[in-house]
Parts: C-alpha cells; sequence; structure tokens
C-alpha cells in the first residue's frame, strides 16, 4: 500500500467513526434535555438546581430514594 492509500484508509476510519458516534451523541444530549425539563417542570421547587444536581436527584427518584 502507498502512502497515498494509507491516508485515505486512516481518513475513511475517522469518516466512518464520526458516522457512528455524531448521531448517538446528539441523540443522547437531546434526550437528556427533554427528561430534565420535564422532569424540572414537574418539581419547581428545583428551579436552581445545576444539570448535576437534576440528574442526581433525577437518579434518586427513579431508584425510589
Amino acid at each position: 500500500m502507498t502512502a497515498a492509500g494509507a491516508k485515505l484508509s486512516e481518513g475513511f476510519y475517522y469518516s466512518i467513526l464520526s458516522m457512528f458516534t455524531l448521531p448517538v451523541t446528539m441523540i443522547g444530549g437531546g434526550t437528556l434535555f427533554v427528561a430534565m425539563n420535564t422532569w424540572k417542570k414537574n418539581h419547581p421547587e428545583a428551579e436552581k438546581y445545576s444539570t448535576w444536581q437534576v440528574m442526581r436527584e433525577m437518579v434518586k427518584e427513579k431508584r425510589g430514594r
């Protein structure tokens, strides 16, 4: 394989990697955004919670604590 072929195969590798990871990341982020906003609407006392605090409280609620 020539040097140009090696660069081409490396380019394909990174493009395939991004085609798989970017949509999953965007869908996961959108789902998290919707879930957090829905949880905040149901818990108005948590208006000033940070993102991590909201996530922690969501997990606690899901586990039944």
